[in-house]
């Protein structure tokens, strides 16, 4: 695993749960600031923090939190502090924030960043990490922008938003499923009904709200208030994907069809 505390530069710090949990060692070092990304600050009135809570598997996007970790680790510099970075091992993720720190820094490529760090603490970033960093280059080091690897950037995060809407809302579709609908009625998976590209357009229009809500009301009130804290909790947040057609073949394929399926009123049925 490393020692605890790794001296990157004489303001810089790279390290693991251990070190983050041990206040001798980070005042011997001096650390005056800490970017964690796997627990809680431990010393909250000792030091100043910046929290991520990160995974560290290859689809998290630590991209997002470039440009937050940099100003931090400037402001701390310029402050004459010192600032230690960690994760659970200081080995994945925390490294992934320190390589990113020193390619802008420095206008550095992944790999000359990535050696730099390497020669002072063993690190290895998973290959997600690793692809998302050589992005950083590509993107000037900024996160806005309408380059060809800024649309990158922008479906890489909206896919990021769609797995977290799915994984949060998992307890909300086995509710649907347990209390109101058998399980052969259910489509395979909820992620086939987000095919997210790029945030130009509304990802749910209200007047099709509106009338999966009519069909609801006519069907269960229970589905209605189910569906309402869908709606309220996660459509207004602003998915989006790319132009109407798009909602037609996908949103509108996958989910409002099989809604008006599901929830048709008993009378329909029997008309046919």
């Amino acid at each position: 695993m490393g020692a605890s505390i790794s001296k990157i530069t004489d303001d810089v710090y790279l390290g693991n749960l251990t070190g983050a949990q041990t206040l001798e060692t980070l005042q011997e070092y001096n650390i005056t600031h800490i970017i964690c990304l796997h627990d809680s600050p431990f010393f909250p009135d000792k030091f100043q923090y910046l929290e991520i809570f990160a995974f560290d598997i290859p689809d998290f996007l630590l991209l997002d939190h470039f440009e937050k970790t940099y100003d931090f680790i400037e402001n701390a510099i310029k402050s004459n502090g010192k600032v230690f970075i960690h994760c659970a091992a200081g080995v994945s993720r925390s490294p992934t924030i320190v390589i990113a720190y020193f390619m802008k820094k420095n206008n550095w490529d992944y790999q000359e960043a990535h050696d730099f760090v390497n020669e002072r603490r063993r690190i290895s970033p998973n290959e997600g990490f690793q692809y998302q960093l050589q992005l950083w280059k590509k993107l000037d080091y900024q996160l806005e922008g309408k380059s060809e690897s800024h649309k990158i950037y922008k479906k890489m995060k909206s896919i990021n938003l769609a797995n977290e809407f799915i994984n949060t809302k998992a307890a909300f579709w086995n509710e649907v499923k347990k209390n109101t609908i058998t399980e052969n009625q259910i489509w395979d998976s909820i992620s086939q009904l987000i095919s997210i590209l790029n945030p130009e357009y509304l990802f749910f229009e209200e007047k099709e709200f509106n009338s999966i809500q009519k069909m609801i009301e006519e069907k269960d009130s229970r589905i209605k208030s189910l569906f309402l804290e869908l709606y309220n909790g996660v459509f207004e947040q602003s998915f989006y994907v790319e132009g109407y057609m798009e909602i037609e073949s996908t949103l509108f394929l996958h989910f409002i069809k099989p809604l008006q399926k599901l929830f048709k009123p008993e009378k329909d049925n029997q008309e046919k």
